[in-house]
């Protein structure tokens, strides 16, 4: 309604748009509640079961979704489409305020910071009237946190911790080879993707583009690892039948538990959170 108002103020004519309302009801679940992990592990098969496999035909083909079947209609697309290519980018600069322009540093593209709130269109008004004022508004406490995550990361406490972290994992499966706790999303990502029925390739961490195959991009998702690799996946997925569901997720809470194992025995965690605490 703010939003609304404030294009109106603008001279524009705006109809609010619940955004929520498009998609169905859906039970949350929390990670975080006590004995979900041991039941689900990382909840990364579980998001699949709920979210995705319901809706997958036997082909393979994507039916629909939990988050509404009919596409979403902006019911003020008539009233664009009755205005000028100028005047839509007036409209978009009254709603969204001015783009974020991109820059060069030597020959680096980087982007500007962005504006503040109330330069951010009728969006960014409405967002600062309801919700007031935010930390991530504030660019020094973007910075701030930008340097504090680096700290974090390059600690040598914790990567002291990573390496027994790793031996831990590596000794108890010779598949769990990682060199950290954030591999462990990658590694399942790559299983999950391959249980749908996908095919793993290397891909140009620039581009995106598959190695050896110019133009062409992989339709599945992918990921990049610590080493700067980057990899993609192809082909067509399938739907999983009930038992290999089964399998795989008792497969991720087997990985899960391992993990938490090993956190305990290196102290990862307890140690990651003091320094964070410290810093």
């Amino acid at each position: 309604e703010a939003v609304a108002q404030c294009m109106k103020d603008e001279g524009w004519e705006y109809i609010p748009v619940d955004y929520s309302a498009q998609f169905n009801d859906q039970a949350f679940e929390d990670p975080f509640e006590p004995g979900y992990g041991e039941k689900y592990g990382y909840g990364i098969v579980r998001n699949y079961e709920l979210y995705e496999w319901p809706y997958i035909d036997e082909d393979g083909n994507q039916t629909g979704g939990p988050f509404g079947g009919e596409e979403f209609v902006d019911p003020n697309q008539d009233y664009r489409s009755s205005l000028s290519a100028e005047e839509n980018q007036q409209y978009d600069a009254a709603l969204y305020g001015q783009p974020i322009e991109e820059f060069s540093v030597g020959d680096v593209a980087a982007t500007a910071p962005a504006p503040a709130p109330e330069e951010q269109g009728c969006y960014g008004k409405a967002q600062q009237e309801v919700y007031g004022d935010q930390p991530w508004n504030d660019q020094e406490f973007n910075d701030r946190m930008s340097q504090f995550y680096e700290d974090l990361e390059n600690d040598p406490r914790l990567e002291d911790a990573e390496i027994v972290w790793s031996d831990c994992m590596y000794e108890i499966d010779v598949e769990y080879d990682f060199l950290g706790p954030d591999e462990v999303w990658q590694y399942f990502d790559k299983v999950m993707a391959e249980a749908k029925g996908y095919e793993v390739v290397e891909t140009d961490p620039n581009t995106g583009e598959i190695i050896g195959k110019p133009g062409e991009y992989p339709e599945g998702g992918g990921f990049s690892n610590e080493d700067g690799e980057s990899y993609g996946y192809v082909g067509t997925q399938r739907k999983m039948t009930e038992k290999q569901l089964r399998d795989l997720q008792a497969k991720e809470v087997t990985l899960w538990k391992t993990d938490q194992g090993c956190q305990e025995e290196s102290d990862y965690k307890e140690l990651r959170k003091q320094i964070e605490q410290d810093m």
